[in-house]
């Protein structure tokens, strides 16, 4: 990180060095864990560059550059300022897009359209939900004017997976059928490119997504079903998300999987269903520990708690009282009054349900 800094200030006055440095910087901040120190490097590397890549004088290098910057403060929104750095990044590419024209450079305008509707996807989780979603959309459905399945399979998919996510977001504050349907169709549209053969890693992010969409979708029509079809796109994701392989990826899913269980248990099979949402989630705590990853061990720690609240309604009600009492109390050593105040609340909510319900048993 030191060589890259300095470096920044022996090549101030050559911008095309200073591309490849904030691009050096990028690349090692997508996998490392100092995420935000390599994208601010990229950050400063790219900023200064535009100081010589005026829109005027050099249009093309402007605009790969202005893009590269989008993408450097998006994925600094993963780890701190989400709003803030999404807010840089959506002004980055829409700066990229005064050069990169449908008409004039139509791979690139498809790409940044790509950036700017995960970007708008991503602030969406903080504010704006609704407006931000559709904004998300609409910039997906201009890449997919290019990035057809004829073409370009590979960025189709992408592009139709991501249009599947906005639209899944999108549902969680408005027209939930309509939108979960339109996620669905969208990653059916991905997955005719991403194939278990063909892309086993995209094709386990689109299952998962499916399933997320079927899962949300079964809160408003044909429970049973629609639980079914979720349990069985997370199944098929699980064949490529393992835990050896991808652990995080595993964790995430098994949790999903233990939601649409438990979801399910509520219109038949209670005790079955219950525990293999039960099972499920004690899967996804193998990966989600309290020490490496707290947020995800509390969530868990909540909905686990949950499945042994409903068994506890029809067996073993002492058991499972205590079961769900634990999970419950491991949940809020990590949801604090202090620290998550609304989580805390909700926990807490759902551990004086669960004493309220086993008093006496």
């Amino acid at each position: 990180m030191q060589v890259l800094e300095e470096m920044s200030g022996v090549f101030a006055d050559v911008p095309d060095a200073l591309v490849l440095l904030g691009n050096k910087a990028w690349d090692i901040g997508t996998v490392k864990l100092e995420k935000a120190e390599f994208m601010k490097i990229a950050i400063a590397a790219y900023e200064e560059a535009l100081e010589v890549y005026t829109r005027d004088r050099y249009p093309m290098d402007y605009g790969g550059t202005q893009n590269n910057l989008g993408a450097a403060y998006s994925i600094l929104a993963e780890v701190e300022a989400k709003a803030e750095n999404c807010r840089r990044a959506i002004e980055a590419y829409e700066e990229a897009l005064k050069v990169y024209t449908r008409d004039q450079f139509t791979m690139d305008y498809a790409m940044t359209q790509n950036n700017l509707g995960n970007a708008y996807r991503t602030l969406a989780e903080v504010e704006a939900k609704a407006g931000n979603c559709r904004r998300a959309i609409e910039a997906y459905e201009e890449a997919l004017k290019v990035r057809t399945r004829d073409r370009f399979p590979m960025d189709y998919g992408m592009t139709q997976n991501n249009l599947g996510n906005a639209y899944w977001t999108l549902a969680e504050v408005e027209d939930k059928a309509e939108n979960c349907n339109r996620a669905v169709e969208a990653c059916g549209e991905a997955l005719k490119v991403y194939t278990h053969d063909s892309f086993p890693m995209q094709y386990g992010s689109t299952q998962n997504n499916l399933g997320n969409a079927y899962k949300t979708l079964a809160e408003v029509e044909a429970k049973a079903e629609n639980c079914r079809r979720a349990i069985e796109a997370y199944e098929e994701a699980l064949k490529v998300r393992t835990r050896d392989r991808f652990p995080m990826d595993y964790g995430m899913t098994q949790n999903n999987l233990g939601n649409a269980y438990w979801t399910l248990a509520e219109v038949e099979a209670r005790a079955e269903n219950c525990r293999r949402a039960i099972e499920a989630y004690e899967e996804a705590l193998k990966v989600r520990t309290r020490d490496r990853y707290p947020m995800d061990y509390g969530m868990a720690q909540n909905n686990l708690g949950n499945a042994y609240r409903t068994l506890a309604e029809v067996e073993a009600k002492a058991e499972n009282c205590r079961r769900a009492i634990g999970s419950y109390e491991e949940a809020l050593k990590v949801f604090t009054e202090s620290e998550y105040p609304e989580i805390f609340s909700f926990v807490e909510r759902n551990l004086k349900l669960v004493r309220d319900f086993c008093e006496g048993a």
